[in-house]
């Protein structure tokens, strides 16, 4: 900026001064206000509330998992796959093993239907116990149907590792297996 755009903008600022402070002093027709109204006009004015802000939401925490149950997964997960079967599987450090079986080869619509896939599932659970890296003792496997509209939750079945370890070694059959199941419907 030249100086002479300094000045002229120097003069404007003093110029603005004098009209406002003018504007000032007729406005308070020369009288100071007194406390009663100074506190009247500060309660009339709008109060200033601060804008919320979003809570922060902490970060979510898994339960600890053992190196030895991720290890079982990737194990059951390659089982699964030599089963030919789709699906994921969690083997938690508590004694859990679970098995969520999607059927894409054809309709579930009773727990016969689904007994090979059930079995096949059995063997998998069976394939990846270890007793040394992954002890469960506890194996439940979902039945989920993929050939229906939707993604249909069948049914599940919960059975102890011992009464699939006899199962196994044919120490009983499957109708004794099955008397031993917990079998939950939707």
């Amino acid at each position: 900026m030249t100086k002479k755009q300094l000045a002229i903008l120097a003069l404007l600022a003093m110029a603005n001064m004098m009209v406002l402070g003018s504007l000032g002093v007729l406005a308070l027709g020369g009288h100071q206000p007194t406390a009663a109204e100074i506190m009247a006009t500060l309660a009339a004015l709008p109060t200033a509330t601060p804008t919320p802000l979003p809570t922060p939401t902490p970060f979510p925490t898994l339960p600890p998992v053992s190196v030895d149950c991720l290890v079982c997964q990737r194990e059951a997960g390659m089982a699964m796959h030599a089963h030919r079967m789709v699906g994921a599987v969690q083997v938690t450090s508590d004694g859990r093993f679970e098995l969520v079986w999607l059927c894409r080869d054809r309709p579930i619509n009773s727990f016969d239907d689904a007994w090979e896939g059930i079995t096949q599932a059995f063997l998998v659970a069976l394939q990846t116990r270890d007793e040394k890296r992954c002890p469960f003792d506890q194996v439940r496997i979902e039945v989920w149907d993929e050939r229906a509209e939707q993604r249909t939750f069948r049914l599940g079945v919960r059975v102890s590792i011992t009464d699939l370890s006899a199962w196994h070694s044919g120490a009983i059959d499957d109708e004794q297996l099955v008397e031993r199941l917990e079998i939950i419907y939707p």
